[in-house]
């Protein structure tokens, strides 16, 4: 057990949206959209996997209610190619979220090995999130990128259940995320970056052609009906 671990639920309106963006991307990567990332994911069917995309922005927007961000703005949501970070932190940080179910390590695909030090982010971030309940999710902590490249280790043939040559961590041996919230003083509108690029992925792909369009541009966020979630999306008695 990770006893830096901390918990995060996720409100059912953020969960929904979280659905609705991933069902998107497989449409977009379904219709030839984005071809540099669908060249990084390897054969194992990820552009097509509705739970990993799902499970995979879920992470994301729970990183984001964790260091008290509005997902809207702080979570890149963007249909086109990334440089490599989810969430801009106020502070001008940049996190690259990994979300994995509980019992896996923090990874970095193989297939992406040799552009590492091309990815713009400071550090990687391992969330964990519940297969049966994706409300429930527990930030595991984070290494700083330079630090990860130090001190991975690597999957030999035979010795390990991921494919070899992928990168990975302990998540027991992450720094505990709470440190990396003391460094989130606002020093500009690192977010805004990230809400621009979703509007422009939205604009990119987005049309009449496109199923869910419409619901993900006009997601009723202000008038949900759990709006007080939002406000318990930390703590409470659901750590394992």
């Amino acid at each position: 057990m990770n006893r830096h671990r901390k918990p995060v639920i996720v409100p059912q309106r953020w969960v929904g949206y979280a659905r609705t963006v991933a069902e998107v991307m497989i449409w977009v990567y379904a219709n030839g959209g984005s071809p540099a990332s669908r060249a990084r994911s390897g054969n194992r069917g990820t552009e097509s996997n509705l739970r990993r995309q799902w499970q995979g922005k879920v992470g994301e927007i729970a990183t984001a209610l964790y260091f008290d961000l509005d997902p809207k703005q702080a979570v890149n949501c963007s249909f086109l190619p990334d440089h490599g970070a989810d969430i801009a932190l106020p502070s001008g940080l940049l996190l690259d979220v990994k979300t994995t179910l509980a019992p896996f390590k923090l990874i970095w695909s193989r297939d992406c090995n040799d552009i590492y030090w091309e990815k713009r982010f400071d550090h990687l971030v391992s969330v964990s999130i519940d297969e049966d309940d994706f409300s429930r999710c527990w930030i595991e902590g984070f290494v700083p990128k330079q630090e990860f490249f130090a001190r991975k280790q690597i999957a030999e043939p035979g010795r390990s259940r991921l494919e070899p040559g992928t990168w990975f961590m302990d998540k027991a041996a992450l720094h505990d995320i709470e440190g990396l919230k003391q460094k989130t003083a606002p020093v500009g509108g690192a977010g805004a970056a990230f809400e621009e690029a979703c509007r422009k992925g939205q604009r990119e792909y987005m049309s009449d052609e496109m199923p869910l369009a419409s619901s993900l541009s006009q997601w009723p966020f202000e008038n949900a009906d759990d709006d007080a979630q939002d406000d318990q999306h930390r703590g409470g008695p659901h750590q394992r």
